[in-house]
């Protein structure tokens, strides 16, 4: 997470941050679902933009012969239950992390946690590959 973009948007959608923060969204979701539904809708119009959206789809040359039309279909009903007025975007876009402004990257730190099981593992991280 450190040490790449998708690391931290991994981290920030399934890591250690990710559980951190859930409490504070359960308590926006009980509290005030209106504005945490807003905010899920605002995330629906910027995910899901004609120009912005990529489907990859594997297969050989029949399967993807015959599934073409259904992902058209599918892609359609996705783009239609987004509004069609554009996003209001606020905030940092990939682009702009990828050339490090903003520098999207956990900041460097000891850290471990604990867990309860009778094996424990003991590892040292680091980069293989420089970016």
């Amino acid at each position: 997470a450190r040490r790449s973009l998708s690391g931290y948007f991994d981290e920030l959608t399934g890591g250690i941050a990710y559980y951190e923060a859930l409490p504070a969204l359960l308590e926006e979701a009980e509290k005030n679902w209106p504005k945490l539904l807003a905010k899920l809708q605002s995330m629906n119009k910027l995910l899901l933009q004609n120009k912005e959206l990529v489907i990859n789809l594997s297969g050989d040359e029949q399967t993807l012969k015959t599934v073409d039309p259904l992902a058209d279909v599918f892609v359609k009903s996705l783009l239609d239950s987004a509004h069609k007025s554009p996003a209001d975007a606020k905030g940092p876009f990939v682009a702009d992390a990828m050339k490090g402004k903003p520098l999207l990257r956990i900041q460097d730190e000891d850290e471990g946690f604990v867990v309860p099981t009778p094996v424990n593992y003991v590892v040292r991280g680091g980069g293989l590959f420089s970016e």
